[in-house]
């Protein structure tokens, strides 16, 4: 068990005043305080295995130091790997802060709604954040009434008083437009893995919207099993059936990495190497998941993880002042490659380590 500690006695052990130590312990003020200075605070009551009681902090400021996350799809959110960086940054930061996450289950297909509206209008949160799930009217509406502050993330049906944070892809796509040659005109696919997916059909828009006139690309649906269990080799069977078309392209790019890799390999088969014959642009950064497993494929990366640390500072922001309802476009980044562009120097390396990949 630690010590008990007053605000007084560490203020004088640091050599601080009270309201500065009181500042730092409290999350509503503690952006008040220079990180230097809550960083010696927080070392001093370390040394003490002293934290302060949430329980009564609560009573004191009528806080509850949680934040809700509102998931109308709860395996599709924690089953997403992708998606599990925006909670670890979303968690790191609000846990930064004395903070932490709490996960209501309002799925349309359980009977959960009736409840998720009680927890909502009984203020089991200081603020909740609305997931990417589809939610019932009901908790639509309750989130709405419930006086705190809710950050809507992604594309859901926006409200005067919710805050909002939404992935921008077109900030990627224009990075790679910038380097593109005129020259490839009409020879440019965008391929999904289904062209009736919500996700795919975002990719392909922000791809073909943020194009000049000149370089739109066409889709192609390289039609592939579950996401889940496909993998660059089903994929790379798949694409024979379009290989007289995908070899008459001078840039191909794809809604997901697995995809990308499995087109590298058709047409690897037939002699073309990604970033000599063709340039080649993936989806999702796999390397945050696994070190290497791309092999030098540039792609696209959502930055989860940075969307969901901003989330949460969003979030902090708006209990600190409740009259703060930002919205958000966060940027997607392009991650370079040696499969784009196609000016690189040594062709030789890129095809050598092309066929290293291939085995």
């Amino acid at each position: 068990m630690g010590k008990k500690l007053s605000i007084r006695e560490i203020a004088e052990k640091t050599s601080l005043s009270i309201a500065t130590v009181s500042r730092a312990l409290d999350p509503r003020f503690v952006h008040k305080v220079k990180e230097e200075t809550r960083l010696k605070i927080l070392r001093y009551c370390n040394e003490c295995d002293y934290r302060p009681n949430n329980a009564g902090r609560s009573l004191v400021t009528g806080k509850t130091f949680k934040v809700g996350f509102i998931s109308g799809q709860i395996t599709g959110d924690l089953g997403d790997k992708h998606f599990s960086y925006y909670f670890q940054g979303l968690c790191n930061t609000l846990q930064s802060y004395s903070y932490s996450l709490v996960l209501l289950n309002a799925a349309l297909s359980t009977n959960c709604s009736e409840k998720v509206v009680d927890l909502l209008l009984s203020r089991t949160a200081d603020a909740y954040i609305m997931g990417k799930g589809i939610i019932s009217g009901d908790v639509y509406k309750a989130l709405q009434a419930c006086g705190v502050p809710v950050l809507v993330l992604g594309n859901m049906p926006p409200a005067k008083n919710l805050m909002s944070i939404q992935r921008d892809l077109s900030a990627a796509y224009r990075e790679i437009w910038a380097q593109a040659d005129p020259a490839w005109n009409g020879k440019i696919l965008f391929c999904c893995r289904n062209e009736i997916s919500p996700s795919s059909m975002e990719k392909y828009r922000a791809c073909f919207e943020s194009a000049p006139a000149g370089l739109k690309p066409e889709l192609l649906s390289i039609q592939c099993p579950d996401v889940y269990y496909v993998n660059p080799d089903t994929v790379e069977k798949n694409a024979e059936a379009f290989l007289e078309k995908l070899l008459e392209q001078k840039l191909i790019l794809c809604d997901t990495d697995i995809l990308a890799l499995g087109i590298r390999q058709c047409l690897a088969k037939h002699g073309f190497t990604a970033g000599r014959d063709y340039a080649l642009v993936g989806f999702d950064n796999l390397s945050r998941i696994k070190e290497g497993i791309l092999c030098g494929l540039a792609t696209v990366d959502s930055r989860w993880e940075a969307m969901g640390e901003e989330s949460a500072k969003m979030i902090l922001d708006s209990i600190r002042d409740p009259e703060k309802r930002e919205k958000k476009l966060f940027p997607a980044s392009f991650v370079p490659g040696e499969t784009f562009p196609l000016d690189l120097p040594d062709r030789t390396e890129i095809q050598i380590k092309e066929t290293e990949c291939m085995k």
